[in-house]
């Protein structure tokens, strides 16, 4: 089939309530299934517009289905994503998902959570779905895809760590993705009090605060300026690794650390309000004003 014309016996993706004839096109040397279906003409439309390069900038020249620049920052071909502003309560509420780099298709689960579940709630009502790619441009800085529904942007300072939004239609949802294969750059010495890599340089692993969430991680973590209950007011239990942790000026609001390890960690100016912080520290760590840690580096408080 060459560029311009339609089939009739062509295999439509799942998008939306299935009704109608479907038709397979090769729009601009891309192929785009549609139903003929009001909504999913809108959807067709648009994923024609944006293969044709008629929006957000792309080469208007003809291209093949997926088109691959450079190679990105990280040695996996798929990488997890969550959405950012799952506490927001728009849609979608929660958002978890794999993307591949190599082909662009994103495979994802919306599930629908109770403002007063906690971080990593019980779904009940999940809808998986899955967008198949039109084009796919990655670059050093990070990595852009086009679908029929919508477009990812990502962009990555830290290696194997992504940055960006998802948008479907009307809604846009903030994503953050990482690579399986990531681990920590910096580890806590418990002889120096500091974290060092592998070079024994003194530093801190900058990952934004949803994907410290997801992996319970917070050792040797930069949070200065993040919310680590991220507004969700139902008193979240955040037993993360905080070894090292420099807290900076981040807040904990209605929140709950238990047990846990602050070997190294700064809270000279953490923010907190109707909080409980009970943990170990050590020589080393530096506690919240006005919560007096024990002889051992002990610590419970609740403010």
């Amino acid at each position: 089939m060459s560029c311009g014309e339609y089939s009739q016996t062509g295999h439509a993706p799942s998008i939306g309530p299935d009704s109608g004839l479907q038709l397979e096109f090769l729009l601009c040397c891309n192929r785009v299934w549609i139903d003929t279906t009001g909504a999913n003409m809108v959807s067709f439309l648009f994923g024609g517009l944006w293969a044709c390069g008629l929006l957000s900038g792309i080469n208007s020249e003809p291209r093949s289905h997926v088109s691959l620049m450079t190679t990105p920052a990280t040695t996996s071909h798929s990488i997890g994503c969550t959405s950012k502003n799952w506490k927001e309560r728009s849609v979608p509420d929660v958002l978890r998902g794999r993307l591949s780099l190599e082909t662009g298709e994103f495979e994802y689960v919306v599930a629908r959570m109770h403002p007063m579940l906690d971080v990593h709630p019980e779904v009940s009502d999940e809808t998986h779905q899955r967008l198949d790619t039109i084009s796919v441009e990655m670059r050093s800085s990070g990595v852009s895809i086009a679908y029929a529904e919508g477009r990812i942007v990502l962009s990555t300072e830290v290696e194997g760590v992504y940055v960006g939004e998802l948008v479907l239609g009307a809604d846009t949802v903030g994503l953050v993705c990482w690579a399986d294969d990531v681990t920590r750059e910096y580890n806590y010495n418990s002889s120096t009090g500091e974290c060092t890599n592998a070079s024994g340089e003194s530093g801190l692993n900058r990952w934004p605060i949803e994907m410290i969430r997801d992996r319970s991680d917070a050792h040797c973590a930069d949070l200065s300026g993040m919310v680590l209950g991220e507004e969700n007011y139902s008193y979240p239990l955040l037993n993360w690794d905080f070894m090292g942790t420099q807290f900076g000026d981040a807040e904990l609001m209605f929140a709950k650390l238990m047990d846990v390890r602050l070997d190294g960690a700064d809270m000279t100016h953490l923010t907190m309000g109707y909080a409980h912080l009970i943990g170990q520290g050590d020589q080393y760590t530096r506690f919240p004003p006005d919560c007096e840690a024990s002889r051992d580096f002990s610590v419970r408080c609740s403010k």
